[in-house]
């Protein structure tokens, strides 16, 4: 059955009265009958019981009634979902995160994002970067916000988010905790804690290399693949770890934070996604994250 007809007949229901039915239309009496008449012939019955006084609804158009109120309220429930979804307002969006993110640029863009819209289900996925780029090339994940340096970009978009500095983390005590900056030299036979270099082969390699520069190979006492971990190695004494400036603010009791002499590459959040996928759910989510954020062109990290 169409839906204008629908439409005319919950009208006609609603006002038991064809000339202010039309009116609240928006047509005249004569086509609003005829489409009346129209559906009964398509009903086999008739819908309405007339006379010059007073129209009442058949047993037949009560049934119609309430079946007509809920098809017209889910289609337009289905309407404003299509809308919302064209616009990118509606919709489920699969997004992976490092945690540097989460100690820095992410949770307040996400948080504006949700307010602005709330019909958007995110689906929050922490990974590493080389798997979150994986995800993205296997449609597993839409978009993802990870540190590049030097990983293979081929069929992807890339948008600088946040670009901070290293700093030390050491045990509370250590002699080179006192206030200041430090230089890498000073780092030269330390016990250090070290990220896997499966976790980011270039960005390991070239911390590495300027470990030589400075002077001296790293003592690596351990490896550990997050900054949760690390910074508890360090809080119980293992060793020292170059972290993100931003993981300093959740805090870790037992280790203190000191700035290094310029030396290190700095560390660098992006958001990555398919350039095949686009859209406008995709687009709004990547424009609340790069608000009051330059838009840089280069390409991301040494390789």
């Amino acid at each position: 059955m169409e839906l204008r007809k629908l439409k005319a007949f919950l009208a006609v229901a609603e006002e038991l009265h064809f000339g202010r039915a039309a009116r609240r239309l928006n047509m005249s009496q004569p086509p609003l009958s005829q489409l009346i008449r129209s559906m009964e012939e398509d009903m086999g019955g008739a819908l309405f019981v007339r006379n010059n006084r007073n129209v009442r609804l058949t047993d037949a158009g009560r049934v119609l009634m309430d079946q007509a109120a809920q098809v017209l309220a889910a289609e337009e429930r289905l309407e404003g979902a299509v809308r919302r979804a064209a616009r990118g307002q509606e919709g489920v969006l699969r997004v992976g995160l490092v945690r540097p993110a989460l100690d820095g640029v992410l949770p307040l863009a996400i948080r504006a994002f949700r307010e602005r819209f709330p019909h958007v289900e995110l689906e929050l996925v922490e990974m590493g970067t080389m798997a979150q780029l994986e995800a993205l090339t296997s449609g597993r994940l839409h978009v993802a916000v990870v540190r590049l340096f030097g990983q293979d970009l081929l069929g992807l978009e890339a948008r600088l988010l946040l670009r901070e500095p290293y700093v030390l983390a050491l045990p509370q005590g250590h002699p080179l905790a006192d206030p200041g900056r430090i230089s890498l030299g000073a780092l030269a036979g330390q016990a250090m804690i070290w990220p896997p270099r499966r976790t980011g082969p270039a960005l390991v390699d070239h911390l590495l290399e300027c470990c030589h520069t400075a002077g001296f190979t790293p003592r690596i006492v351990q490896e550990a693949a997050s900054k949760q971990t690390t910074l508890a190695l360090v809080a119980a004494g293992l060793g020292l770890a170059f972290i993100p400036e931003s993981s300093r603010r959740s805090g870790r009791e037992g280790v203190v934070f000191r700035p290094l002499a310029p030396g290190l590459p700095p560390v660098e959040i992006w958001c990555v996604w398919p350039k095949a996928q686009g859209g406008a759910l995709l687009e709004n989510f990547v424009n609340t994250l790069l608000e009051g954020k330059s838009k840089p062109k280069a390409k991301p990290g040494p390789g």
